[in-house]
């Protein structure tokens, strides 16, 4: 071989090592939580993908063979809806949309609804797992240590205190040390939760299956004007974000929004938000804020 053959076989692999540093950097990105969508007069799904689609690619993605009316809607939250056909529909984080068999896949009728879970009347759990498909734990509700109280957007509180967060990559319900009684939260947001005193608890999933809580008191967090499934605005105005894997405000604070005037926006849906002049903006996995586009459309149901 030649110095000149060698060298560029060296260089190649070179860049062939380094793409795929970066193929495996973005994997490794916890962003199939924080997905949902919002459905239109006309019927039809709009999903917001859990990032911002880079330049010349699509943020809101709406599949031609969907179409969903209001009042067939049986159950809806996060990443799912199901339908009076028993047609069970889930997102997955790129937008794509997933049409099953609801007596196939789960046969047992829905008791409690969680973002990207919810628990049948046979004590199972049934999880949309990151990539959209349906996994059914058969009787895990009834193995938990008391009847759930609470249902947030990935993770549940029993009677006793005991929170179990939803891991979607894993398909597993995983208990975490920490404790609180249902009767001291405030709030059920999708990825957190607020204690009557302030408290912000976020529950973190990373693609590799570990579970990261992470808490901060702020006087701020009481009483929030408005809550979505991985943000709030507070009492001033302030955006709070938790990222996909449990980070709070992603080091920033005192962050507000104004548009046309107004600073607080009207329609709130698990990962996005509208303001009245019809500005979208999503809240993508980093627990970054971004704006999207305006939305004419006449949305009539959101998933908060």
């Amino acid at each position: 071989m030649t110095k000149l053959k060698s060298t560029t076989l060296i260089l190649l692999l070179f860049i062939a090592f380094f793409a795929s540093l970066l193929t495996n950097d973005a994997k490794a990105q916890s962003y199939g939580v924080n997905h949902s969508f919002f459905l239109t007069d006309a019927g039809k799904i709009h999903t917001v993908k859990s990032y911002k689609a880079g330049e010349n690619l699509i943020d809101l993605f709406s599949p031609d063979e969907v179409f969903i009316l209001p009042e067939m809607i049986k159950h809806m939250n996060a990443s799912y809806i199901i339908d009076d056909n028993e047609v069970i529909y889930t997102i997955d984080p790129d937008g794509y949309v997933y049409e099953n068999s609801y007596a196939e896949e789960v046969d047992s009728r829905l008791t409690k609804s969680g973002g990207n879970f919810f628990i049948t009347r046979d004590g199972s759990v049934v999880i949309i797992m990151g990539n959209g498909s349906i996994k059914k734990l058969d009787g895990a509700a009834s193995d938990l240590d008391s009847k759930v109280k609470v249902v947030g957007g990935n993770y549940l509180v029993t009677r006793k205190g005991t929170i179990y967060v939803i891991n979607s990559f894993q398909g597993e319900i995983v208990k975490v040390s920490l404790n609180i009684k249902p009767n001291k939260i405030a709030v059920e947001g999708g990825n957190f939760l607020i204690s009557k005193k302030g408290n912000l608890i976020s529950f973190g999933v990373e693609v590799n299956g570990d579970i990261k809580v992470n808490s901060e008191r702020n006087s701020a967090f009481r009483n929030p004007r408005l809550v979505g499934g991985n943000y709030l605005f507070d009492r001033y105005n302030n955006i709070h974000t938790i990222s996909a894997n449990g980070v709070i405000n992603n080091g920033n604070k005192n962050r507000k929004i104004k548009v046309d005037g107004k600073k607080r926006p009207t329609k709130l849906g698990h990962n996005y938000f509208m303001f009245d002049d019809d500005s979208f903006y999503n809240v993508d996995s980093n627990g970054i804020f971004n704006y999207i586009q305006k939305v004419e459309e006449i949305i009539i149901k959101t998933t908060r």
